[in-house]
């Protein structure tokens, strides 16, 4: 279901943007899956899934991992933790030094410390890894080599993607309608015609979730908020 939570208007109100909230709508992954793998091992359905690795054919996490780096030559490798209770929420976390390294932790619980009464320990647990290709980076950015700092280039990169999810497992996807209006000549009352739309946009506000890509929101002064 689409709620309207803001109008955009230009000056002479002659043109809006209608900004919906679509918490329902699917988003199209295809380019979060060119360079970045999410593997899920928890039973639910995220990311390209267990992309074969049999969590029963392992002895622990840290087999999986090992199996990982071995067969998928990883650049850039995170453990990613769930946060499930009231909604669901993601964080990767880098992984401890291999001497710390063991089959029933390989890195710490990103939400400790940061939720009320205790809910990280009871409610939060590793899902998978997150991890990104030597040869796909390699292809993506035209690199020949890795360094440290392009390493942490791909870490930003996945971290940015995993925050993607997250808003839409929030709910937190928005989409817009491009109006033109004017007053009817003969009754005196506002008429609209669709100039287009766009969907799929994470986040809010309008100026950094990708809409200003294509409207220049600096076009569109005036905010009705109609819930208000």
């Amino acid at each position: 279901m689409k709620v309207l939570v803001e109008e955009r208007w230009t000056e002479k109100r002659d043109r809006v943007l209608k900004i919906y909230r679509t918490p329902d709508m699917p988003v199209d992954w295809e380019d979060i899956k060119t360079t970045t793998v999410f593997l899920d091992l928890s039973g639910h359905s995220f990311g390209d899934g267990s992309l074969g690795y049999d969590p029963k054919k392992f002895s622990g996490w840290l087999g999986i991992l090992e199996a990982i780096r071995k067969i998928e030559s990883p650049a850039v490798i995170e453990q990613v933790w769930i946060y499930d209770h009231s909604g669901i929420r993601f964080k990767s976390q880098k992984l401890l030094p291999e001497k710390r390294q063991s089959e029933s932790n390989i890195s710490t619980n990103p939400f400790s410390g940061s939720l009320p009464q205790g809910h990280a320990s009871w409610d939060s647990a590793p899902i998978g890894f997150l991890f990104v290709r030597e040869s796909d980076a390699m292809k993506e950015y035209g690199w020949t080599k890795l360094t440290d700092d392009r390493r942490e280039t791909i870490r930003s990169y996945m971290h940015s993607e995993l925050d993607s999810l997250n808003q839409s497992y929030l709910g937190d996807i928005y989409s817009v309608i491009d109006l033109s209006v004017k007053k009817c000549n003969c009754c005196g009352k506002d008429t609209s015609v669709e100039n287009g739309g766009c969907s799929g946009f994470l986040g809010w506000p309008p100026e950094t979730n990708g809409i200003n890509t294509y409207w220049n929101i600096a076009e569109f002064p005036i905010i009705v908020n109609p819930t208000k």
